[in-house]
């Protein structure tokens, strides 16, 4: 399951995107995401601490889409 995140604005920067969306992940879930996705329209490199990014053709663009990934055999 996925916590979907849009943020339409073009002069933020995706970091601070992010975590405007991992707070409120945090503030609904009480833990903070693992694991996110973005649109391989953004063209941008994300690199944040403890959170794996990937590009996916299903993800429109401005959205981020956050989970926390399960350890294997869970």
């Amino acid at each position: 399951m996925f916590f979907v995140w849009y943020d339409h604005s073009r002069t933020k920067p995706w970091s601070q995107k992010l975590n405007e969306a991992s707070s409120r992940f945090g503030q609904k879930y009480g833990t903070t995401p693992t694991h996110c996705l973005i649109s391989e329209k953004s063209g941008t490199d994300i690199n944040i601490e403890n959170i794996t990014f990937e590009t996916a053709k299903s993800v429109p663009q401005n959205y981020l889409w956050l989970q926390v990934q399960e350890e294997a055999g869970n």
